[in-house]
């Protein structure tokens, strides 16, 4: 184990490594390389450009009619949006395909960065923010294997909750609907050590042990190497990803429900719950327990996420008619479920919109509680909550 890892077990050297994250410094001195290496040649494909290549396009492409601000979301991150329509999602076959380093970025026959085998493109520093530049000079020299035809789920964000299902999973749609068109079998690489949840995941998704192979970090020639597209919206303006695609959250979403193991669907569970982050080192409810106290009137259950297995989180979520919860990624469970009422929890921070435009998408009822943080609480993102109770009151009796 590294040394990095043995101190992210501490919790402050836990937090501060966040912090130094959240900075973007890493990134920010990787920059001018990058910008000398463009200068020297170094070539990408873009989304474009994979739209030239034959791409196979499985379905056709959805719309949300409508995101709507409810009263009280003044902040600029809450966009009402109209008519936002997504493009056809679609699988490339990159013929003598490359992949290289520990993030798995693809490259084509030509040497050229293949975008969408990294992340979301937000920003425009999306290079230096993806792309190890280790593998970008160095992967020549890696050991290398050779595969016939293979997809890759390996990515900087793949040990993310929220990414894993929302950008990784559910590109998996494709690659499934390319291996029923075109008769073949697509080996899956996935990263070394998963976690139980990415495990049982792709289990659900009906994937075994022999479908998949461990990723070495290294270097492998593929013959045929899949990419399927992000399903997310871009904007032509600046060609960046932002929304996702409510019909491949809805899949994923219907797939795993379907899947759940019969002693699980089988459980009781509460219509009303409360989702703590106590456990964590982030946006903690400082007034957690006069919170559980009050709404427990209300029949609401307390849950930690973390202490269930990710089938359980499933059922939860699938019965769920309303859920309190601070902003995290265990919200990304409300895919499973099927009509709710969601009531998100913000401190004195800049609050991110990622569950807000998912209930719009999928026709939830959605509203947030900007609340206060400790005195000297100055986390922009990751901030504690104190949270106004009757405020909350108010908002979970109307809801």
């Amino acid at each position: 184990m590294s040394l990095k890892n043995i101190l992210k077990k501490i919790g402050l050297f836990r937090v501060i490594f966040r912090v130094l994250y959240r900075s973007g410094i890493k990134y920010k001195l990787r920059q001018p390389i990058i910008n000398l290496l463009k200068i020297s040649g170094m070539q990408v494909v873009n989304r474009k450009e994979l739209q030239n290549r034959y791409p196979f396009y499985f379905q056709e492409g959805d719309e949300i009619l409508s995101l709507k601000k409810n009263d009280g979301m003044n902040h600029e991150r809450f966009r009402e949006v109209e008519g936002l329509v997504f493009a056809k999602p679609f699988v490339v076959n990159i013929q003598k395909g490359e992949i290289a380093g520990k993030d798995a970025t693809g490259f084509d026959c030509q040497g050229r960065v293949i975008l969408e085998t990294t992340l979301p493109q937000f920003t425009n520093d999306h290079l230096a923010t993806s792309v190890s530049l280790r593998t970008i000079l160095f992967k020549k020299l890696y050991p290398c294997t050779r595969r016939e035809t293979v997809f890759s789920l390996v990515c900087l964000w793949d040990n993310n909750y929220h990414h894993w299902l929302i950008d990784c999973l559910t590109r998996l749609e494709g690659v499934m609907e390319y291996e029923r068109k075109f008769g073949v079998k697509i080996k899956l690489l996935i990263r070394k050590n998963l976690r139980q949840y990415q495990i049982d995941s792709l289990r659900l998704l009906g994937y075994r042990e022999e479908d998949c192979e461990e990723w070495n970090g290294q270097r492998m020639l593929a013959n045929n190497l899949l990419v399927s597209s992000f399903r997310r919206s871009v904007q032509e303006e600046n060609g960046f990803y932002r929304y996702v695609s409510t019909d491949a959250c809805r899949w994923l979403g219907e797939t795993i429900v379907n899947n759940l193991p019969e002693d699980v669907k089988k459980k009781t569970t509460p219509t009303h719950i409360y989702i703590s982050r106590r456990n964590t080192l982030v946006r903690k409810v400082v007034n957690e327990q006069e919170v559980i106290h009050e709404l427990g009137k209300l029949g609401f259950v307390d849950y930690i996420l973390e202490d269930m297995s990710f089938a359980e989180q499933v059922h939860l979520f699938a019965n769920a008619k309303m859920i309190v919860s601070p902003h995290g990624a265990g919200l990304t469970n409300i895919i499973f479920s099927k009509k709710l009422k969601l009531v998100e929890l913000f401190g004195k921070t800049v609050p991110l919109a990622s569950y807000y435009e998912l209930c719009c998408g999928f026709g939830f009822e959605y509203n947030c509680l900007m609340g206060d943080s400790p005195p000297g609480d100055l986390r922009t993102l990751d901030a504690d909550i104190v949270v106004d109770l009757d405020k909350l009151l108010d908002i979970s009796k109307i809801v």
